[in-house]
């Protein structure tokens, strides 16, 4: 099993009992929920412009971003799946504050929702989802100041948030986002405004997002889409002088093509040797890609479930 996701799923087991003793403890709290309209940069300026210092070097950082920007313009629509209900992304705000403004520590919550595809989903305020059980939230506590939250500083912070970023790429799957920083703000409408941003493990994006992008090629391809052509022209070279021009595009192709392995070069040092959270602004052994996207909210009935882990996350 990834040790990513072990270690991953311990901590959710953490937060899920956090989350249950924070709200039960809550005095007077009121809780909304909200659908968000979260869909990675899909051009260099919105790489850019999500970008935030993840590691103290002074420099703003998006490199995963960037890469899903470079995508976006050879045949693939993060959009699409988001729109259509097959990636849903959900958020749970709790207050003492029942309008929003002020509270010296809110908690906000990050959630894979199940999908609703084929139904597209409610993005007009009047819709209901529920929370995807096998992946605990991101669980945030921060002030709320004239309606505006923002998470602790990935780069100082002692308690790092994971949170589970939910892509589809062929198929769903789902990225641990590690050092994660939530930060929104509520209009009096309820609709809310928002980014996250945080670093992905490079043992990650090898052993989940390439085969991901892999899959997706091979689905644009079939389909006979117009970029179809581009994409065998970019990566139908082969592995080792084998299987060059066949139609098919494996994972080893995508893994060891040049624009692939520059954009995906990890950019950041967050890790110390013994493993432990610990950016690093000197960059001495860059082990993860960074990661920002921004979003829109729409209000929601959002249904929390218990967490249970199976497949990748089980804990045996």
């Amino acid at each position: 099993m990834n040790s990513s996701y072990r270690r991953f799923a311990g901590q959710c087991v953490l937060l899920a009992v956090s989350i249950s003793m924070t709200l039960q403890h809550a005095t007077a709290a009121t809780t909304r929920g909200f659908i968000a309209l979260a869909v990675p940069p899909m051009t260099p300026a919105e790489a850019t412009s999500a970008a935030i210092d993840l590691n103290g070097d002074g420099h703003a950082d998006n490199q995963l971003g960037a890469l899903f920007a470079m995508l976006s313009n050879t045949g693939f629509d993060f959009a699409e799946p988001v729109n259509s209900g097959e990636v849903v992304y959900l958020l749970r705000v709790t207050s003492s504050d029942g309008a929003f403004q002020t509270d010296a520590a809110a908690h906000a919550e990050w959630i894979v929702g199940q999908p609703t595809a084929p139904t597209p989903p409610d993005f007009s305020g009047n819709g209901s989802f529920q929370a995807d059980p096998l992946y605990a939230p991101g669980v945030f506590t921060a002030p709320l100041v004239g309606a505006n939250f923002l998470s602790a500083n990935p780069v100082t912070t002692t308690a790092p948030v994971d949170v589970p970023l939910n892509l589809y790429l062929g198929s769903s799957l789902v990225l641990p986002l590690h050092g994660a920083r939530l930060t929104f703000t509520v209009a009096p409408s309820g609709l809310m405004q928002g980014q996250i941003n945080g670093s992905v493990r490079n043992d990650d994006i090898q052993s989940i997002l390439i085969p991901g992008l892999t899959l997706e090629i091979n689905q644009i391809i079939a389909s006979g889409s117009p970029d179809a052509a581009t994409l065998l022209n970019i990566f139908d070279t082969g592995c080792n002088g084998v299987g060059a021009h066949d139609g098919v595009i494996d994972v080893c192709e995508v893994q060891g093509n040049g624009l692939i392995v520059a954009a995906t070069a990890p950019d950041v040092d967050i890790y110390a040797p013994n493993g432990s959270y610990s950016p690093n602004p000197a960059n001495t052994n860059r082990d993860s890609l960074s990661f920002g996207m921004r979003f829109t909210a729409a209000n929601a009935q959002v249904t929390p479930r218990d967490v249970i882990f199976a497949n990748s996350f089980d804990m045996d």
